[in-house]
């Protein structure tokens, strides 16, 4: 079954407060509700559009695909849709050593100087 994978993403990525942010980009309060409580299960495309401009996302990103009941073989390409379990952002940070948090914001400075 495919679903949506927004509000785990948001919270991995420690944005906050997540149905604000889906409203500053034209999404329905209803709608940014119901997604952030799980409870969306079907979205037009587009507020799909919406949610991957805010999170500078592809659809691939927020979309999660779980192989209920066998219904695919393992190689089907759906499979590639499946979700990981996405690490606390806040927690890695909190635990990061200071000289990696030094290497990570250089590798941040430099990025920003690429784009």
């Amino acid at each position: 079954m495919i679903s949506l994978y927004i509000k785990e993403m948001m919270t991995s990525s420690a944005i906050q407060p997540q149905t604000i942010v889906l409203r500053k980009y034209s999404v329905n309060f209803n709608t940014a509700r119901g997604i952030i409580k799980g409870k969306a299960v079907n979205i037009n495309l587009m507020v799909l559009n919406k949610i991957c401009i805010a999170l500078r996302c592809t659809p691939n990103g927020i979309l999660n695909y779980e192989n209920t009941n066998d219904e695919i073989e393992p190689t089907h390409l759906l499979n590639k849709f499946t979700k990981k379990e996405l690490p606390d952002v806040t927690d890695i940070l909190r635990n990061i050593s200071p000289k990696k948090l030094a290497e990570l914001l250089s590798m941040m400075a430099k990025k920003e100087e690429d784009v």
